[in-house]
Formats: C-alpha cells, sequence, structure tokens
C-alpha cells in the first residue's frame, strides 16, 4: 500500500523546491496539473487523471504546478473554486467519483490538492 498522500506530495514539493521538476517525482498515485486556458478544460484535464487513480489504488492530482519547470517557478497556483471543481469532476467522471480537495499555499502561490479514493468496482 502506498504511504499516505500528504506525506508523498510533501516530499514531492519539496523535491521540486530543491530543484527537481515535476515530472521526475509523480508517481502511481501523484500527479501534477496546470490549470488550463478555461475552467472546464481544467475540469476535464482533472477527470481523466482522477478516473486513472480511481480505477487503480487512488492517489493526488496537485493543481497549479508546471510540469517541467523547478524551483519555485513550478508554483504558478490555480484561481479554481474547490467546491465547483469538486462537483464538476463528480459531474464528468463515470461512474461519478468524489473527491475531496484541500487548498495549499507553497511559496506564497495556491494549490489545491484533489484526493482520489480507490474505487471501489
Amino acid at each position: 500500500m502506498a504511504d499516505s498522500g500528504g506525506d508523498e506530495v510533501d516530499r514531492a514539493i519539496a523535491a521540486i523546491r530543491a530543484g527537481r521538476v515535476a515530472d521526475e517525482v509523480e508517481s502511481a498515485t501523484l500527479d501534477f496539473k496546470r490549470q488550463q486556458r478555461s475552467r472546464d478544460d481544467t475540469a476535464k484535464d482533472l477527470a481523466e487523471a482522477v478516473s486513472c487513480f480511481a480505477n487503480s489504488q487512488g492517489g493526488t492530482v496537485v493543481v497549479g504546478v508546471r510540469d517541467r519547470a523547478r524551483g519555485a517557478e513550478a508554483f504558478e497556483g490555480t484561481s479554481l473554486d474547490q467546491l465547483w471543481l469538486s462537483r464538476r469532476i463528480y459531474e464528468i467522471t463515470h461512474p461519478p467519483v468524489i473527491v475531496s480537495i484541500e487548498e495549499r499555499a507553497v511559496d506564497g502561490v495556491r494549490l489545491l490538492l484533489v484526493s482520489v479514493p480507490r474505487s471501489p468496482d
């Protein structure tokens, strides 16, 4: 079983701050995503990642991080509303996935941590 998502997220954020890129610290239970041009495009992108995690062992998607930037430059943040995003992910995933979303400030930038449970199906 994977360690708790919070520990994995904390280690990954520390690694990115230390100069690694997000792509290098992603795993089977951790993914980093940027906010897209529109919130609907972002929700669709996140729903795909959420579905993958739900159909596997669960995981965390961190929104507001650039994949290939190093250090503080990787943390670009997001303006997405947590409640809207959780509802939208539920609406567009099949079967619907209920996620929990936590806001976290990293280097003064707002990130969203989308926790995805493993699907019982």
